[in-house]
């Protein structure tokens, strides 16, 4: 749109360690999203079709994507199913604790997340309404929450504090806007890209008694109410 890239998912593979330029080394898109194999291709030997030949592979045409939601809604279990597993795949979580602390102390912790099953950006294709977070929640023993970051709001708006990875174009004002025919640039793009690391950093302060660490990574679609530079 007006000469701006916005999906360049390609592109992204393209500019990746995956992107060998060697066909023994390299992993192409169909051995991720057309094969069994969820990070890496997995040989699927049989028949294509009735009185074919038996062949070492056969690319399956699932398309597995990280798109959840949709087949469920479609009716298709299998691919929903896929598409879960293949989120839960697509990177990995990493935190750093002190080794002691005293109540009442205010301590960090670090969350490390790795892009180390995708070959593109985490996320990726529509990432001016698809997006990721961090929701990290620290309680006490008895579960009440001390500590709170990514949460959603009773209009299911995500914590404006938030670690969130995404980006956000912008119109020709530089203002955000999900409209892609007005955009003009990219404003924020803190998407992770492949085998790369982003660490986020919390703080908090130690209760009398234990504290209950809560990690999650999730996705969904981005509202526009909560687009902001």
């Amino acid at each position: 749109m007006n000469g701006l890239p916005i999906e360049e998912t390609y592109d992204e593979w393209l500019e990746s360690p995956y992107n060998t330029g060697d066909p023994d080394t390299e992993t192409p898109c169909q051995h991720c999203h057309m094969t069994h194999g969820i990070t890496h291709f997995e040989a699927n030997p049989g028949v294509v079709a009735a009185g074919g030949p038996e062949r070492d592979h056969w690319y399956t045409h699932y398309g597995v994507g990280g798109n959840a939601p949709l087949p469920g809604i479609l009716g298709s279990e299998k691919h929903e199913e896929l598409a879960i597993e293949r989120l839960k795949s697509a990177a990995t979580v990493e935190v750093t604790t002190p080794e002691d602390a005293a109540a009442g102390e205010e301590v960090s912790i670090d969350v490390i997340v790795t892009n180390t099953g995708a070959g593109h950006k985490i996320p990726t294709g529509l990432t001016e309404v698809r997006e990721a977070w961090l929701d990290v929640k620290v309680a006490d023993s008895a579960g009440a929450s001390i500590f709170r970051s990514g949460a959603l709001d009773e209009h299911g708006i995500i914590d404006p504090d938030a670690a969130i990875f995404h980006n956000v174009i912008g119109d020709s004002d530089g203002n955000p806007t999900m409209k892609v025919w007005e955009a003009e640039s990219i404003l924020e793009d803190t998407r992770i890209p492949p085998k790369e690391s982003v660490t986020e950093t919390y703080r908090f302060t130690v209760p009398a008694d234990a504290a209950i660490l809560i990690l999650k990574i999730l996705s969904g679609i981005n509202d526009p109410k909560q687009q902001k530079r």
